[in-house]
């Protein structure tokens, strides 16, 4: 299955879920592991662990403030 990205999904009337290949700014894919609030933002967020050949590009390991 090929990655979504949030605008196909939208239109396509799919909602992105937890453990949902997704497609990621740069031209890399990873897998949705958290979608929720985070204490002290504002809005909802999305989590995704990038697949092993763009891990490497990667900005943050997923902490928020330790």
């Amino acid at each position: 299955m090929p990655p979504f990205t949030p605008s196909r999904a939208t239109a396509a009337g799919d909602e992105i879920g937890v453990g949902d290949l997704v497609d990621v700014p740069g031209s890399m894919h990873g897998t949705v592991r958290f979608i929720g609030t985070v204490d002290g933002k504002k809005g909802v967020f999305a989590g995704v662990e990038l697949s092993a050949e763009f891990a490497a590009r990667g900005k943050n390991n997923g902490d928020v403030d330790g």
